[in-house]
């Protein structure tokens, strides 16, 4: 089993912050991505309950890990779009430049 300590230092590490700055007080944008991120895997990877997140990332309350989850979603489907535009304007450069006229 995944200790849940364990998923904290790995996300923090891979946002470049502190495990006590994931869990801490701080709003600003690159701790609630990490946080959003840490959320999502403890949720869906350790199938812990909302309150239990909220426990492990400072004592919050489950609606703050619900919103969590949402931040969460809706960075994967901006990335996803990103993906998906890149792809697009790569396929049309492709197009126009194989495109003798």
């Amino acid at each position: 089993m995944v200790d849940y300590l364990k998923i904290i230092d790995l996300v923090a590490k891979k946002h470049g912050i502190s495990p006590r700055q994931l869990v801490g007080k701080s709003r600003m944008r690159h701790y609630v991505t990490a946080r959003a991120n840490a959320a999502h895997i403890l949720r869906h990877d350790l199938g812990l309950t909302y309150p239990a997140i909220g426990m492990i990332l400072g004592g919050r309350d489950h609606t703050t890990i619900i919103n969590l989850l949402r931040h969460h979603a809706r960075m994967v489907e901006l990335q996803v779009a990103r993906e998906e535009n890149y792809e697009r304007v790569v396929k049309n450069l492709e197009n126009s430049l194989s495109d003798p006229g």
